[in-house]
């Protein structure tokens, strides 16, 4: 009886180890550090490389058969493709970061009895560290081609340090007739596109390319321009000869140096969305008729002095679905020792949002 409990006894232990009960794994096992998905972070167009180790945790070779990813964002391969029991090996990830976020497999055929392939899940995402308020622009040109459009370009707080842009310029121009130029602002720049030759027969489309440099590497952007010559407004006229002698209104605390005329080309005038004009200088939109509106270049009383400190001619900005430009000239032979002013806040100029009187 004895005898028999002993021979039961060796067959069930048998069984036992045959059925891998003992806690390792009876055949080959593919084993990566952590099963959790990989997430990778980068510039648009960065190349991120891993290098992820794994484990035949068996008792048997394993047999890489093939590798393959199923996003066209990376590139794959793995050594050695025949690993011993305990043997470590690595698999090589190249993942080209795209615009946005993007997912993916990559997918391992080996000689698991189990299961015909292991699945290792990744997503790369892009770090852009500044934004362009529109990446569209509609610049329209006068009769004589000029035209001006503006867009903003703003920091994006809260990246890590290697993310923080250093400097940013314009990359490249693709439109004819076109220049760019990039003025610092409060979080970011302001991107005024200009148009500088004769107005296009028809609409002309093309890039203007931004470079953001970081620690991590350049950042591109682009905004989109288009030239066309339908602009809905123009200025009457667009050249004025300020008079520093004008006598301000009974009890008003500021005094009109310049007017001019806003014509639509249309039948109503499109909304006025504000001006931007050196300090002191500020301005009074009044609408006169449906296609016809009054401008008034004020400066506020007791900061008439001011004006010296002004390089002349100078400009007010006007803003309505496009930007025009009424130039200020000054005349006398004091004109030309005139120099910038010196503290008026950056680059001598103040953006202020609409003020309408009807």
């Amino acid at each position: 009886m004895a005898a028999g409990r002993i021979r039961w006894g060796i067959l069930l232990g048998w069984l036992y180890m045959a059925c891998g009960c003992t806690g390792q794994v009876v055949g080959p096992r593919l084993e990566f550090r952590s099963s959790c998905p990989i997430f990778v972070e980068g510039l648009p167009r960065q190349e991120v490389e891993l290098r992820l180790p794994f484990w035949n945790t068996g008792t048997e070779p394993l047999v890489i058969r093939s590798v393959r990813s199923t996003c066209g964002c990376s590139v794959v391969s793995i050594e050695p493709r025949e690993l011993a029991p305990g043997q470590r090996g690595l698999l090589f990830l190249k993942i080209t970061i795209p615009e946005g976020t993007r997912s993916g497999q990559v997918l391992i055929e080996t000689n698991l009895p189990e299961e015909e392939s292991v699945a290792l899940r990744f997503t790369a995402q892009a770090v852009e560290p500044v934004r362009v308020s529109a990446h569209r622009l509609r610049l329209q040109t006068d009769e004589d081609g000029h035209g001006v459009a503006t867009v903003r370009i703003d920091r994006i707080p809260g990246l890590k340090s290697y993310y923080h842009v250093q400097t940013v310029e314009v990359a490249s121009i693709e439109v004819p007739n076109v220049q760019a130029e990039l003025e610092p602002t409060d979080g970011g720049w302001l991107l005024r596109v200009l148009h500088v030759g004769p107005s296009p027969e028809a609409a002309v489309t093309g890039q203007v390319w931004i470079r953001a440099n970081t620690p991590a590497g350049a950042f591109l952007t682009s905004v989109e321009v288009s030239v066309d010559n339908s602009l809905p407004v123009f200025l009457v006229p667009r050249r004025v000869v300020v008079n520093l002698a004008a006598e301000g209104d009974s009890g008003s605390s500021h005094r009109v140096i310049a007017r001019a005329f806003v014509v639509a080309k249309g039948e109503r005038l499109p909304g006025f969305v504000g001006y931007t004009a050196p300090r002191p200088l500020c301005v009074r939109y009044r609408e006169t008729a449906s296609r016809r509106a009054l401008i008034e270049v004020l400066v506020p009383e007791g900061q008439s002095g001011e004006l010296a400190g002004l390089a002349w001619p100078t400009t007010v900005r006007l803003s309505f679905e496009n930007e025009v430009s009424l130039t200020l000239m000054l005349d006398g032979p004091h004109v030309a020792s005139q120099r910038p002013k010196i503290g008026a806040g950056e680059n001598g100029v103040v953006t202020q949002s609409r003020e309408v009187r009807r």
